[in-house]
Parts: C-alpha cells; structure tokens; sequence
C-alpha cells in the first residue's frame, strides 16, 4: 500500500501542474524557429556487407511554428522547417582505390505534427510526427515518415512575445513513401531555440 502511495503522489502533482498552467499558454502563437548544436547520425536497419558507413558532421535548421491550443495545458504545434545536413561518407572499396571520407551536403523540408504539454508555468514536452520531404536531389536521406520527442523551457512577455528553447530527438524516415529496399535513416538530435508572438 505504501508503495502505491508513492507512486500515485508524483502522478497527482504533476497532474496538478498541468491543469494550473499559464493562461497566457491557451493563446494562438506564431514563430520562428533555429536549430543546431547536436548531431545528425545516419544508419540503415540492416548491415550490408561490402556498404559504406557514414557519420555525423553537422546541421542547422530554420523555420516557422503555429501553436494551436487545445486546453489550458495541451497544445498543437505544426510548421515547416528548412533543414542542410553534412555528413561524411566512409567508403569501403578495395585497398587500390580512394578509400579517403568525403562530406556529402544535401537539404530537407521537415513538417512537424506534434502535441505540446505545458507544465509547472515555464515548461514543456513535446512529442509527434514528422513528415521529411527531401529538398535537393542529393539526399541520401529517403523521404517519409518520422517522429520527435523534446523536452523545452519557454518564457511570454508581457508585449506578446515569447521565448523558448527545445532539446530534441528527431528519427527521420522510420516509415518510407518509396520501396527502397537498403534505406538510410537519421536520428538527429539537437537544440531548437525559438521567438513566438501571441495572435490577438
């Protein structure tokens, strides 16, 4: 019994938090958004024997955000982000050939679905889909369908605007629109900052 007292306390404070959240989070917001500062590491489900490996380089993403709520403590959170992506490519070729890494750029348009909780006034979780679309004819990313979990701090004004940042996990092309057989996948993680402006 003591046991499940101790379990049930947690859950009831913290349900407490998310129903006495800020009245200002129940606004329509807008956004700009940046992200960067982690990194962005392909891999494929299966190992295929004589295939390159790749590794992490580096990334940066802008974008715009709508914030939708639902209550006084969940929101909808959807945009489009324009993400560029380096990553280096280790060949594995026999030892007479260039055998020497090489980055490879290439672009993608990310677009966001995702649920957004506030708690305790100032913070957040968010969690959901995204749709990646790839933006340059290079990627080696496979276009589909991904998902996002993030935990964030955010802070209104009292003239409208806000701010907030965002680490984040992002899996990119978990479920594919092609039938790519040897699909390469992402998982990016970094930190998303952002500027939202309450609609009147």
């Amino acid at each position: 019994m003591k046991s499940k007292s101790l379990i049930l306390i947690p859950l009831l404070l913290i349900t407490c938090h998310f129903t006495s959240a800020q009245h200002n989070i129940r606004n329509k917001k807008v956004g700009i958004t940046f992200s960067s500062f982690g990194e962005n590491e392909p891999f494929q489900s299966a190992d295929l024997v004589g295939a390159a490996s790749y590794d992490s380089k580096s990334f940066y993403a802008f974008g715009i955000n709508y914030i939708h709520p639902v209550n006084n403590w969940l929101d909808i959170e959807t945009g489009v982000e324009y993400a560029k992506h380096t990553i280096t490519l280790l060949p594995n070729l026999p030892p007479n050939m260039d055998r020497n890494p090489y980055d490879i750029d290439f672009s993608l348009i990310n677009i966001p679905i995702t649920l957004r909780a506030n708690f305790l006034n100032y913070f957040f979780t968010n969690g959901g889909l995204l749709i990646g679309i790839d933006a340059s004819s290079s990627s080696p990313i496979d276009r589909g369908l991904g998902a996002i979990l993030g935990i964030g701090a955010q802070y209104e004004f009292n003239n409208g605007f806000g701010v907030f940042i965002n680490p984040y996990s992002k899996a990119h092309a978990l479920i594919l629109f092609s039938s790519e057989k040897y699909p390469l996948r992402m998982i990016e993680t970094g930190v998303r900052m952002g500027v939202t402006y309450i609609l009147k």
